[in-house]
């Protein structure tokens, strides 16, 4: 048959060679959702599927995107599907049963959210949590890594922006802030390293605009990201992650404010848009106060700084006797400043002949004269001073850093003599204990409960130096509306 079908695996056979499966003909649907009428016609049993034909293992419940074909070896009124995958649905289905559960504020699981900056909060299963207890309590560094991800697919793919963040698990809930109308995900992973700045240099280290580690497809349907224990790469060393976590929600237009009719002005001075009418209204302050007495005279410096600078690479490059610089670029400041020496090639100090170059004459270039004059005068200086004067210069210098490295050398020899061990452990087996009854208690909390995560509601939180971020969180969203990117 013609065109591409979708169907769920109800029953799959785990045969001694290869597995193979049936999808249920009442899952059956054309790819926009309808009924295949001719379909059911033709035949009343379940499409059969080979291993062989699925890009993915085969399992019960599993969506797929395939074609059907006649099945030859079971007969008339029998078919088979082919050249079969998972179903987008399907991979995300499957990332949202991985032990971690999200909820995000104003969201009960329908489509959209009502507010462009949200607070969310995550439970996790209790395996994970004794994964987590066992990581921890070896020395580790375990955290949730919150990927959020916006559908533009009008760019060419789901993941074109992502932002990412790195939480402690014992912390209350953690701040979302969405820029842009449309499709968003969150997703989220477990994972840890032997320190905060491992995790960090991995998961949040950036090369221009990018991640240097890919994490999520670039459809936004899978995690891409490969376990490696080892340090077989310098970008991807050691990456160690357990259980996921998904989450989807639709932001419309009407939840981002639009840009009041000075915008241009009061964003004149800063490279970036502003996130949010807060912010933007701190710079409407500095727009209409200091920004027309700083405006022009601030233009004219930068103008006589980009003047001096490039004034100065020319004179570094003729210096050497650089030929091909292109003088127009010191008072064309559209021109960028690589545009001086794009086209430099060779010195007029640097003679050359048909097989071979003579580089005799570069000694007499402006560059070398400065450097033989900084020697005859640190020779004429050197004259003046007698054997005694540099003595006594040398011992001023070195003498007390010297003394210092004495002291301190002595006072770790007698500290080293100091009998520690026994003190160190015994504070070492008080730490670990104590640990072990946090770890107890916060993995307890971390566990999901029948009704899943803690609702995101600030106002439930107590008052204290690790919630009042949230307060103000909760307040500016009562006043500022994030502004669409």
């Amino acid at each position: 048959m013609e065109g591409k079908f979708t169907g769920i695996v109800t029953t799959v056979i785990q045969d001694a060679a290869k597995p193979y499966a049936f999808i249920g003909l009442h899952t059956v649907r054309m790819l926009d959702g309808s009924i295949p009428t001719m379909l059911r016609e033709m035949t009343i049993y379940d499409l059969f599927i080979h291993s062989d034909d699925c890009a993915a293992p085969l399992q019960e419940g599993m969506e797929l995107r395939f074609e059907i074909h006649p099945d030859e070896r079971r007969g008339e009124g029998h078919y088979r599907a082919k050249s079969a995958v998972e179903t987008d649905k399907n991979k995300l289905d499957q990332l949202s049963k991985g032990g971690i559960e999200l909820a995000l504020q104003g969201y009960d699981g329908g489509r959209f959210i009502e507010h462009s900056s949200v607070l969310a909060t995550w439970c996790i299963s209790a395996a994970l949590a004794a994964k987590v207890k066992e990581k921890t309590m070896g020395g580790k560094t375990v955290q949730l890594l919150l990927i959020q991800g916006h559908d533009s697919s009008s760019v060419g793919g789901f993941w074109y922006t992502e932002r990412r963040q790195l939480i402690d698990l014992a912390a209350p809930m953690v701040h979302l802030s969405f820029n842009r109308p449309g499709l968003h995900r969150v997703f989220a992973l477990i994972v840890w390293a032997d320190t905060p700045n491992d995790l960090v240099n991995l998961y949040l280290s950036t090369s221009g605009s990018r991640y240097k580690t890919t994490v999520v497809s670039n459809e936004g349907i899978s995690i891409s990201l490969e376990e490696k224990p080892d340090a077989r790469y310098s970008d991807e060393r050691k990456i160690h992650f357990f259980g996921s976590g998904y989450i989807q929600a639709e932001l419309p237009k009407t939840l981002f404010a639009s840009p009041p009719w000075d915008w241009n002005w009061v964003n004149w001075m800063f490279s970036s848009k502003p996130r949010d009418q807060c912010a933007f209204r701190r710079r409407r302050f500095v727009a209409y106060t200091f920004q027309p007495l700083l405006a022009i005279p601030i233009l004219y410096f930068v103008l006589a700084l980009l003047w001096v600078l490039r004034l100065l690479i020319v004179a570094a490059l003729l210096s050497v006797g650089k030929r091909g610089i292109d003088f127009d670029s010191i008072r064309r400041f559209r021109y960028p400043v690589k545009s001086i020496w794009r086209y430099v090639d060779g010195s007029v100090f640097k003679l050359k002949t048909k097989r071979t170059s003579v580089s005799l004459p570069l000694a007499i270039s402006p560059a070398a004269l400065l450097v033989c004059a900084f020697i005859a005068t640190a020779l004429v200086l050197f004259d003046r001073l007698g054997f005694y004067d540099w003595v006594r210069l040398f011992a001023y210098t070195f003498g007390g850093g010297l003394f210092v490295c004495v002291v301190v050398s002595l006072f770790q020899v007698w500290d080293a003599s100091m009998d520690k061990r026994a003190r160190e452990l015994a504070r070492k087996a008080l730490e670990d204990e104590r640990k072990r009854r946090a770890l107890e208690a916060e993995a307890a909390r971390l566990i999901c409960s029948a009704t899943g995560p803690k609702t995101p509601d600030v106002w439930q939180l107590p008052f204290g130096p690790r919630t009042v971020r949230f307060y103000a969180i909760a307040l500016k969203q009562m006043v500022c509306r994030n502004y669409a990117g």
